[in-house]
């Protein structure tokens, strides 16, 4: 099922697969033109709904994104950044053997936003950068967790 969904960082085209989850992203005219608006309930509408209400929703679904076996790692090591918390891609660099700028173009390729919270994911000195939908939707995004990048 592929479908647009309307939210405060503007719209996302959200694809699954039976009650698998395989895409969050930023949706294109394009794509909009393509899946039109259409009322959906179903499980990754409701998660949405509830994050963007400002709730910390369970994710109690399975995601299958889409990937290269090393971003799919850097993907791991994101989703288990708690709701409301931030790391470095420092962090994660060294927790993969790996240099933050791989841990950059990785997440510069993930395929679920929000639910694979790369927007979680600073600059070691605690400044915003990175992030493929803008350092503007990042900012929303942290401040809706309760976290104050002002």
């Amino acid at each position: 099922m592929i479908y647009i969904y309307k939210s405060i960082i503007g719209d996302l085209l959200v694809e699954s697969c039976e009650n698998v989850l395989n895409k969050i992203c930023l949706a294109t005219e394009e794509d909009v033109k393509k899946w039109g608006y259409k009322p959906v309930i179903d499980t990754f509408s409701k998660f949405l709904d509830d994050y963007f209400d400002g709730k910390n929703p369970k994710i109690d679904f399975e995601i299958n994104p889409y990937g290269t076996p090393f971003q799919k790692k850097v993907w791991q090591q994101t989703y288990k950044i708690p709701y409301g918390e931030t790391t470095s891609y420092k962090k994660i660099g060294d927790t993969l053997h790996t240099s933050y700028r791989a841990v950059g173009g990785a997440l510069n390729k993930n395929p679920i936003l929000i639910v694979i919270p790369c927007h979680r994911v600073i600059g070691e000195n605690g400044n915003l950068v990175g992030f493929a939908g803008g350092l503007d939707i990042k900012k929303k995004l942290l401040n809706l967790e309760g976290i104050n990048v002002d």
